[in-house]
């Protein structure tokens, strides 16, 4: 079934590669000038390296398209609205975004957005989605109200602490995480803690530091899961993919994926269907209910934590995953029998396939 689906969305791509000019929107280590960032932990973990780079440009020429690239949002925007990025086919454009410049809350909406305004096709979510699936407080409780099982969560607003007075119950083990970031930016093992009143200076002085919101959770000891899913005129979830730092040690359990080990990649990613079996079904369909509950369209990933007496727990969720080679994305269309190039292709299938059926 999976495989048949997602051979219909590359034959779609190859099907339609002289009518789309792809336009590859993506910052990139080195290349991107930075308008802000962190003192410490910088947002350049959330870029693509030039080798990263340079294979996703690779791949999408090698599959016949016609590809413009750009480093930086400004410089796309400027385009479109100058009418330099319309090439003399008047093919029809089809964005490639991966681009969330600075740090400022909502700024990997900043595309979908320009480019609903310009009625330009573009992959994934829609902006309102983007931007609430990227606030995991907020999200969590609306996947909470449904029934999705979730931590425990409560939220430690900037400048103004906690959210209604309410904070964790004494001597519960806790996670602090920045709100609205992605790869792990500001985590580290200290951010595991036994929550009492001596911790207020830690989280205060995270929220200080990133300038943005914490939600501290209920930490779950157990497995760490990732599982990419396609939502376009056909919904599938592709096999959840484990995390494990060797084969021998395919549970997590009181660690987690830090900020130097998402930079640096120690771990590895296994085929976690083949690890619990008995849990697949449960993971597609609640990772189909929260693809409905949040609107996600295009390629998305719903990540979990899963107890040893197999309890699941929704942890994140992206509407734009990371694709690199390092990536669990790409690891599972590679454990489907899709190369690098054709994944890539069968992104921009989906995605097109959004917009014909409108």
């Amino acid at each position: 079934m999976v495989n048949r689906l997602l051979d219909y969305f590359l034959e779609l791509a190859y099907k339609n590669h002289d009518k789309l000019q792809i336009v590859l929107v993506c910052n990139v280590d080195g290349l991107t000038i930075d308008a802000d960032n962190y003192a410490e932990d910088s947002i350049t973990s959330e870029y693509l390296t030039l080798n990263q780079y340079n294979k996703i440009l690779s791949s999408i020429r090698q599959q016949g398209f016609d590809v413009i690239s750009y480093f930086d949002e400004d410089q796309f925007i400027a385009d479109v609205i100058n009418g330099n990025c319309m090439n003399t086919s008047k093919r029809d454009l089809l964005v490639l975004n991966s681009a969330q410049k600075g740090t400022k809350i909502g700024r990997k909406s900043l595309v979908p957005s320009f480019c609903d305004l310009h009625h330009i096709f573009y992959n994934n979510s829609n902006a309102y989605t983007v931007s609430l699936c990227r606030d995991k407080y907020r999200s969590g409780c609306l996947l909470d109200y449904f029934k999705i099982p979730t931590p425990k969560s409560w939220l430690y607003k900037y400048n103004n602490g906690w959210l209604l007075n309410e904070h964790p119950f004494v001597n519960a083990t806790v996670i602090a995480k920045l709100n609205f970031e992605t790869s792990s930016i500001g985590l580290d093992e200290k951010n595991i803690f036994s929550y009492s009143e001596d911790k207020e200076n830690f989280i205060r002085n995270l929220s200080q530091k990133y300038k943005q919101d914490v939600i501290v959770q209920e930490f779950i000891h157990g497995y760490e899961v990732e599982t990419t899913f396609i939502s376009s005129v056909q919904n599938y979830v592709l096999p959840p993919m484990g995390i494990q730092w060797s084969e021998s040690k395919k549970m997590l359990g009181d660690t987690i994926l830090n900020y130097t080990a998402r930079k640096n990649h120690p771990y590895e990613f296994y085929d976690f269907s083949k690890e619990k079996p008995e849990l697949f079904e449960k993971i597609q369909k609640l990772t189909l209910d929260i693809k409905d509950i949040l609107d996600i369209t295009g390629i998305g990933r719903v990540d979990f934590r899963i107890t040893p007496d197999n309890q699941l727990y929704v942890t994140d969720v992206a509407t734009n995953p990371g694709y690199s080679i390092y990536s669990s994305t790409y690891k599972v269309f590679e454990l489907l029998g899709y190369s690098f190039e054709e994944m890539i292709s069968i992104f921009i299938g989906s995605s097109l396939a959004n917009y014909l059926k409108s």
